[in-house]
Formats: C-alpha cells, structure tokens, sequence
C-alpha cells in the first residue's frame, strides 16, 4: 500500500497520535498539539501498473482514510470538550448538506396502529360496559402505555400483569391498612419514599422500566393522597379492574391486528430488508424523466432508510426469540448475520455515493452495461435470501455469482483499456473506479452473508407456531 499511497505511514503515525490524545483527554489530560494534516494523495505512476480492478481498491482504501481523517478529527474536537481541555464553541456540525426526502418508517407506523387498537379497545370498553369505572384514568392509562410500548415493541404485553396485580395489590394494602393511621405529613412522605424505594428496587434493571413505570403508576393512583383524605374499598377495587382490563387491551394488540411475536417479526423485517436491497440494486437511473424522478427519489430514499435502520432493529428483536426456536449457538451465528446485513448497508450505501457523486460518461455505455449486468446478479442474490435463506440454492447461486463476478471484471479491464485510448480524464478514471471497487465490495459482503446463513437453523425458525 505504501507504493500507491506514499504518506500512509505518516497519515498512521498521526491517527495514533490523535487516538493516544483521545484517549489522555478523557483521562483529564491536555493534549500536546493539535491534530495536523497529512496529504495522502495516491502514486497514478504506480498505480498505473496495476490491473484496473486492483486501482478501484487502492482508491477505495483512499477515500476510507480520507473518511477515517474527519472521523478522528471530530472525535478529537468532541473529546477536548468532554475532557475540559476546550470550550464547546470548538465542536463543529456534522455534515448536513445531503437533504433526504421525508420518509414514512413502516415499524413505527406498526407501533402507531398498535397504540391506536389499544386505545380504541378501551374506549369500547367504555361505550358498551355499563358503568365502566374510572373513564377518564383507564383511556388515559392505555394512551400512556401504549405509546411507551412503541419505544420497545419486541415486549410482550404479558410482562405488565405481574408488576400491575402486585402493585396494585400493594398499593391498595398500603390504601386500606396502613394510611387510615398516618397523622401527618411526614408519616405520609416516609410511606411514599419505603414504598417507592421497594419498587425501584425490584424493578432496578433498566430493561424494566415499564414494570417499574406500571408499579409506580398504581402506587401513586390507588393511594390518592390529598388533603382531605377519604377511604373507600371500592375505590381500589375500582382501579384493580381496570388495570386488568387495560394489560387485557394491551395483550390483544399484541396479536391482532398485527402479530407481534418475535418469529413472526423477525422474519417479516428480514424479507423487507432484502426486498428494499434488491430494489435498490436493481434501480435504473440513466432513463428518468422529470414526472418519475420526484416518486423515484422518494422509493429510494425509502429503501435506504429500510437497509440502514433494519439491521439494528433485526439484533434487538433476535434476543426475544423462543429458546426452543434459537438456542444460544444458533444465536450466535444469527448475530454472525446480522453484522453481515450491516456491512452489505455500508457498503451498499457507499456504492450509491459513489455513483452519486461521479455519474459515468457517456464515452462508457459498455462499461454502464456490464455494471448493470453485475448489479443483476446480485439483485438476483438478495431475491433469493429474502424467500429461502439458508438452502442449498444460496451455495450455487453464490458459486455463480463469483463466476460472473470474474466474467465481468474480465471484460471491465478490456473495457478500460480501451476507454484509456479515448483519454478519459483523472477525474472520469477515478469514478469508474470507484464505483467499481464499491461494486465488488457489495459482491464480496453478500457472499458472507450467503455463509454466514448457511450455518443457521432458518427451518425450525420458520415453524407455523401460535
């Protein structure tokens, strides 16, 4: 690498430099000096002897340095100002100028309508259960939980019935038994601080907060305290009744009108993540017309929202899966996958910048075909990971791809070299290799993923379970 890019030594040398700063910074440390630039500009005499795809590699690497550079920079500036070293006024914007369209995220629009079923459920509750108690508090409640719901929509509805019988249950002996005796204000004050305590205690782990939040709502709703305290058992009774219909409500918007179940979104969020990959690698830019580009943006800017946030997403909801369905080696290796869903987003969404950022000239429609040829195959790879993830029609499919991988890169370096004769400017070389290098990065990040799901159960994933 040294022989193509002359200054990576000292570029190296430097970002270990700001990284041991970082690192002094956070620890109370100043820093010795602030961070340099090192010009990392790339040898064309050297890398002229080298094949065309090994060039689209070398300027890859390039413009991850480059990328590496600002990262470390800002880091730098984030650090000094963590550490005290400097004022805030010293840290910069991220880059905004990339506007991308408003884009509507189908999960949270699930979550919308489950808080929605919820609330209507109760109101009906209300409308056609004579003398339903407490109207208001139990429409009110089920808004609540309903929306803090959409925050972790992996758990379960179920996980709110203990935390809400035996809050209210210790509410209410603390409403009946205990308060008719309190005198004063600071009995009533040591009563709410051991019984608050009780519950945060109980429920401490942070994976807990809606437990704890449902205790706590029961405590502060059954004990009523005001100034002029009344006592009364159908009170509580009252409230005991309807946090159970409400967790009732929450539980049936668990499964209707859209299932909830782990397996069931898991796999649905994955076939979506590849159907958004598979559209986004078979999109056709070069043929818009003024009236498509609008909608044609906005499908894009979709699909890309739908790669980038997915596979965190995808990881939140693996660890909520049945152990019957996925034990924890099998876990692993999902987990193994869904790190290769993030690198096939990566690198997917450098493609796009890449041939965003420097269109093909017209002077190479041959070369525009074979990419296009190339992006086929693995439109074709991703159709067949979103229906059968897995089988053994991965393994030749994959066996294929690389074959056609070599075919066209073959014919892409006898493409080049005569483009060469043309005289293609330093600026047109560079995009063609770059969109190139991206490209056969995509290829190679589908490959992993291809083994990577190999070595998972998918059938018993798949099983039809209620």
């Amino acid at each position: 690498m040294r022989q193509f890019l002359p200054g990576v030594a000292e570029f190296a040398n430097e970002i270990e430099t700001r990284l041991s700063a970082i690192r002094g910074m956070l620890s109370g440390q100043p820093p010795a000096r602030q961070p340099r630039s090192v010009e990392l500009p790339p040898d064309w005499d050297a890398l002229g002897g080298l094949p065309h795809v090994r060039r689209a590699a070398v300027l890859l690497c390039h413009d991850q340095l480059a990328r590496i550079d600002t990262l470390t920079r800002s880091l730098f500036d984030t650090a000094s100002v963590v550490g005290g070293v400097h004022s805030s006024g010293r840290l910069g914007r991220h880059d905004t100028a990339t506007r991308t369209p408003f884009v509507i995220d189908l999960d949270r629009l699930v979550a919308t309508a489950r808080q929605s079923v919820v609330l209507w459920l109760v109101i009906l509750l209300v409308i056609y259960v004579p003398a339903f108690p407490n109207v208001v508090g139990t429409i009110a409640l089920a808004n609540a939980f309903g929306m803090a719901f959409a925050i972790v929509p992996f758990v379960q509805a179920r996980v709110l019935l203990v935390p809400t019988v035996a809050g209210a249950a210790f509410a209410g002996s603390l409403y009946t038994f205990l308060m008719p005796h309190l005198s004063g204000f600071w009995e009533l004050g040591a009563m709410i601080f051991a019984a608050t305590l009780l519950i945060g205690y109980l429920y401490h782990r942070p994976q807990d907060f809606l437990a704890r939040a449902m205790g706590l709502t029961m405590l502060v709703i059954i004990i009523g305290a005001e100034n002029e305290q009344t006592y009364s058992i159908l009170y509580f009774a009252n409230w005991f009744i309807c946090a159970i219909f409400f967790v009732a409500a929450l539980s049936v918007a668990w499964r209707f009108p859209m299932s909830f179940r782990p397996e069931v979104r898991f796999l649905s969020m994955q076939r979506r993540y590849f159907h958004s990959l598979c559209w986004l690698l078979s999109e056709d830019r070069s043929d818009a017309d003024g009236g498509t580009e609008w909608l044609r943006r906005r499908r894009r800017a979709h699909h890309l929202h739908e790669i980038t946030v997915l596979p965190r997403r995808l990881q939140a909801w693996s660890a909520t899966l049945p152990a019957d369905m996925m034990n924890k080696g099998d876990l692993k290796q999902l987990q193994s996958f869904l790190h290769a869903l993030e690198e096939i987003t990566d690198r997917t969404r450098a493609l796009f910048q890449a041939e965003s950022a420097t269109p093909l000239h017209p002077r190479v429609a041959d070369l525009t075909g074979l990419m296009r040829e190339w992006r086929t195959s693995l439109q074709g790879i991703s159709r067949e990971l979103s229906v059968r993830p897995g089988t053994a029609d991965l393994t030749v499919s994959g066996a294929r791809l690389q074959d056609t991988v070599a075919r066209i890169e073959a014919q892409i370096e006898d493409a080049l070299d005569k483009f060469g004769e043309k005289g293609l400017s330093l600026a047109e070389s560079e995009g063609i290799y770059r969109v190139l290098g991206t490209c056969r990065r995509v290829s190679d990040a589908l490959m992993d993923a291809i083994e990577k799901g190999l070595l998972i159960d998918w059938t018993r994933l798949q099983e039809a379970r209620f």
